[in-house]
């Protein structure tokens, strides 16, 4: 298996295919779709790193398929950079509005495509990280208020403990702390 990133080219082009399969050939691995059902399909059974999309297709156009991929909350965060004979502003919007990350138009110079799929996959890279540094930073903060938490009760207790001036007091505080742990105790003192 090759760790180099899999690109998913959904396009109905046959010569457009071979074209941007040559330009990235040495980089990058890849798997084709025909149009836009069959990529949705190839997306849902093995989630490529990147797509590259065509927006003028049989069946369902390019516009809609990026923007069910950005609706799927397994595959919503995966790269997708148009590429596409449209060549207006218009369109170019569209695709933005759709979801894509990066719209080229056809024919494309194979040194900028490149660079684009390098930035757009160092974007995903840098997103996730951060997601879990997030994700980690979040869990020592509860970790840590939890921890706090339970040292003030201790402390909390020690404060009224020492204050207590008979032993029904002192029985009171420890009933006290522990049904606030929802635990069930019964306390016998002896002096």
């Amino acid at each position: 298996m090759s760790d180099r990133p899999r690109i998913l080219l959904v396009d109905d082009d046959p010569l457009a295919v071979a074209l941007t399969r040559e330009a990235l050939r040495t980089d990058f691995e890849f798997a084709d779709a025909g149009d836009g059902e069959l990529g949705l399909q190839a997306i849902a059974a093995s989630p490529p790193d990147l797509v590259l999309l065509d927006v003028m297709m049989p069946g369902i156009d390019g516009y809609e398929v990026c923007r069910r991929i950005r609706a799927d909350l397994d595959v919503g965060d995966l790269p997708v950079i148009f590429l596409s004979s449209l060549v207006g502003a218009d369109e170019r919007l569209a695709g933005y509005e759709a979801g894509g990350d990066d719209y080229l138009v056809k024919p494309m110079v194979p040194a900028e495509l490149r660079s684009k799929i390098s930035r757009v996959l160092s974007l995903r890279a840098e997103r996730r990280q951060l997601r879990n540094d997030l994700s980690s930073a979040f869990n020592t903060a509860l970790t840590a208020m939890s921890s706090a938490a339970e040292v003030g009760a201790v402390l909390q207790f020690l404060r009224t403990s020492f204050a207590c001036r008979d032993y029904d007091g002192l029985g009171r505080e420890v009933l006290a702390v522990t049904q606030g742990y929802s635990l069930d105790c019964s306390v016998q003192i002896r002096g």
